[in-house]
């Protein structure tokens, strides 16, 4: 299992890879962030107080229910 996420600089795209391991990290961490080295180093970094976090995470968390449903075509 993995998140993707995928963002752009001016040096072009980058895609930070966070595996489950990293996820099962940020459960109990007071802050979210996450360093990789490989292939380039990157930090991803998000503050915000509790309601714009939790904002973020019912966001997340919605958009997972989403995929969840079967399509109605």
């Amino acid at each position: 299992m993995r998140i993707e996420i995928k963002y752009e600089s001016s040096m072009g795209p980058h895609l930070i890879d966070l595996s489950a391991d990293e996820l099962d990290q940020l459960r109990s961490a007071t802050e979210v962030v996450v360093q990789q080295n490989r292939p380039a180093p990157k930090t991803l970094h998000i503050e915000g107080n509790p309601v714009e976090l939790e904002l973020l995470a019912a966001s997340l968390l919605n958009r997972a229910i989403a995929l969840r449903r079967p399509r109605v075509q």
